[in-house]
């Protein structure tokens, strides 16, 4: 089985969040903020068939956003008509066109949690939601950067400069210290995401089977992300991949045995860099040995 969390072990976003949380209770600082991405923060990171119990407290988020879910619709008509004319016409945008549409996506993810665009249709049915789905957007090319942390970085920044503005610097130095782990943690994320189609699919020469090398090299690569389930499931670097979309970081510790309940094929690797296994493969192999 998979090793327990060591007191040592750097706190995941949430934890940080909900250890800034306190702090700043105890401080008497305003945490309305900080509660709202504790959630977000759980929907960016893990699977949507893994969020369970948070799903009631994700539709009460979404139904808070709803004003400016509908203000940032009415001011991105032009991206929602081109996203269309890509999409369901089969239009292909100019470079100028494109570079619109990401800004005008980038201004709607700042202001509502991208991650929750995957139930919003489910809790609120809003016009012209669907595209701007992370499917959607991600077929047609039209992901900006960042899109996934935008909304989180943004209320972080902007509660950092209020803390500031206030006089309490200390305070703005962990809400900074915490936007830099976000970063990195997304900038992994997107490793992953670049090399998932390439790793994630063994099938080298495209044959429609596996042959004996591919075999070999996918027990090879399940081999070496065995160790690491042995000496580093604690660590805070586990990467899946779930619907064509990558989701983490994670403790494997943390992560496993509700996984492996689910039916779903989930695919798994190791700190942004290893290849893409399956999770059952993994988690077989790990307990034959």
């Amino acid at each position: 089985m998979t090793e327990a969390a060591s007191p040592s072990q750097a706190p995941s976003h949430a934890e940080q969040l909900a250890e800034l949380r306190a702090s700043f209770e105890e401080e008497g600082i305003d945490v309305e903020v900080l509660e709202t991405l504790e959630i977000e923060v759980q929907v960016l990171t893990t699977p949507p068939s893994l969020l369970g119990r948070l799903r009631a407290k994700v539709a009460a988020l979404v139904t808070e956003q709803w004003s400016h879910v509908q203000c940032e619709l009415d001011e991105s008509d032009e991206a929602i008509e081109l996203i269309s004319r890509q999409v369901r016409d089969d239009q292909e945008l100019s470079p100028a066109e494109r570079d619109r549409v990401r800004e005008q996506v980038l201004d709607v993810m700042r202001a509502v949690p991208a991650g929750l665009f995957a139930v919003v249709n489910t809790a609120l049915p809003i016009p012209a939601t669907g595209l701007l789905t992370p499917f959607i957007l991600r077929k047609a090319g039209l992901l900006p950067s960042r899109w996934r942390e935008a909304h989180m970085l943004h209320k972080l920044q902007t509660q950092a400069d209020e803390l500031r503005a206030g006089g309490k610097e200390a305070s703005a130095n962990r809400i900074d210290a915490l936007r830099t782990s976000i970063e990195n943690g997304a900038s992994n994320r997107e490793q992953a995401e670049r090399q998932a189609e390439l790793l994630s699919h063994w099938d080298v020469n495209r044959n429609g089977r596996w042959d004996d090398d591919e075999v070999a090299a996918y027990q090879a690569e399940l081999l070496r992300l065995h160790q690491h389930l042995v000496e580093d499931a604690a660590e805070n670097d586990w990467y899946f991949k779930s619907d064509g979309l990558v989701f983490g970081p994670l403790r494997m510790s943390e992560f496993l045995d509700r996984a492996l309940e689910l039916e779903e094929e989930l695919l798994v690797c190791f700190a942004g860099k290893s290849g893409w296994v399956e999770l059952h493969d993994l988690a077989g192999d790990a307990r034959e040995t």
